[in-house]
């Protein structure tokens, strides 16, 4: 799948090898199975959208998962190919204290001191993103940038990127604690605000157990006197956007691409720093070229997530809207809202840790969700309506 986070496998990847290899599973394996995934819709979405390390890390945090899976091996596929896109909704069952959640209540904690405001909501809706200032206390932007910095030094990168200005981190250093917690920890916003939108308890938490850490390097071959000329450009480029997760037959692997800001990007307005950068309201005017770029061959890899040098998109979206954002900062953007990160014409290396966020009934909702783009958003539909 064509995604920029790289955060969904086939489903034949567990990253072990124990119950992949089995050339078929158990009547009674697919009996336990089958309770357990219609029960817990999420764990559907575990197994389908997350790479080999999510689901380590899962086993490693949640005893019970990892006890099933070692007795009966993974869901079998046969099983996966049939609750995928039918999962029903959660019910009332307690059986399996996933993140310390029961099916039917909040699965992370709430505050309604950090919800969010009547404007914000209409912004999301319009506009398909919110500015939230200070969103992340500086605690945790500081944790995180410890652990990436000690990366760094380390040399524990991801260079698989394409864009040579562009690195990550391993998927086992992305998964610390030191990032997630940008997330999770009970001094965050993020939780309360991700659960306005989706509806109390849609947010599903494996999908908080994992982020990108996207370092965007200064652009060395851009001379200091070339600088404005080049930002300006940037700025007025109208078909540099992308779509994230759509290819090779999928879409819509998430609900929410919710962006952490961990150095500051709000300095000269005339600079580009590698900003984070929207198209307001074009998941709206794009909803029929994206429908159609999905039944395509190559289910919208080119149209919506690749774009190379000599590319010219068919639509021109005019100039971005670039957000200058300042440590803390987050960015919270539909999941079909067209986006780009713009170059880095500064000194100085721009640090930002991107969730990708799912309901917790992903499965389920994602078929109709091409014709309903407010689907996934209970929270909003609510005050909308």
């Amino acid at each position: 799948m064509a995604s920029v986070g790289g955060t969904t496998e086939d489903a034949s990847a567990s990253g072990d090898q124990e119950g992949w290899q089995f050339p078929g599973a158990s009547l009674v394996a697919t009996v336990v199975w089958r309770k357990i995934l219609k029960e817990h819709p999420s764990l559907v979405d575990l197994f389908v959208n997350s790479n080999p390390d999510h689901i380590r890390d899962a086993r490693g945090r949640f005893p019970e998962l990892d006890s099933v899976i070692k007795k009966l091996g993974p869901p079998p596929r046969a099983l996966m190919d049939e609750l995928c896109g039918a999962a029903p909704p959660p019910t009332t069952s307690r059986w399996w204290p996933f993140s310390g959640a029961t099916a039917g209540g909040p699965a992370v904690a709430y505050d309604s001191d950090q919800a969010l405001t009547l404007d914000e909501h209409h912004q999301f809706f319009g506009d398909g993103y919110i500015h939230l200032k200070g969103a992340v206390p500086m605690e945790q932007v500081n944790n995180a940038l410890r652990h990436i910095n000690a990366c760094i030094g380390r040399g524990d990168l991801d260079r698989t990127i394409p864009d040579p200005t562009m690195v990550g981190l391993p998927s086992n250093h992305a998964s610390s604690p030191a990032i997630t917690d940008l997330f999770n920890d009970s001094k965050s916003r993020l939780p309360t605000v991700v659960q306005d939108l989706l509806g109390r308890g849609n947010l599903d938490p494996s999908s908080t157990m994992h982020a990108q850490v996207a370092l965007r390097f200064p652009s060395a071959a851009v001379k200091a006197s070339e600088v404005a000329a080049r930002s300006a450009q940037a700025l007025k480029d109208g078909k540099g956007w992308h779509i994230d997760g759509f290819g090779d037959g999928h879409h819509s692997a998430f609900a929410l691409l919710v962006g952490v800001c961990l150095s500051d990007t709000d300095g000269d307005p005339n600079v580009v720093s590698g900003n984070f950068a929207v198209h307001p309201g074009a998941h709206w005017t794009l909803q029929s070229e994206v429908k159609t770029a999905v039944s395509s061959p190559d289910g919208g890899a080119a149209s919506l997530t690749r774009i190379d040098g000599s590319s010219k998109r068919a639509t021109d979206l005019g100039p971005p809207v670039v957000l200058r954002m300042k440590k803390g900062d987050v960015v919270i953007a539909h999941q079909k809202l067209p986006h780009r990160g713009m170059p880095n014409f500064s000194p100085n290396i721009r640090y930002q840790c991107y969730f990708r966020i799912r309901h917790s009934r992903h499965a389920a909702l994602r078929a109709e969700w091409l014709d309903d783009l407010m689907l996934p958003f209970e929270g909003t539909r609510a005050i909308m309506v």
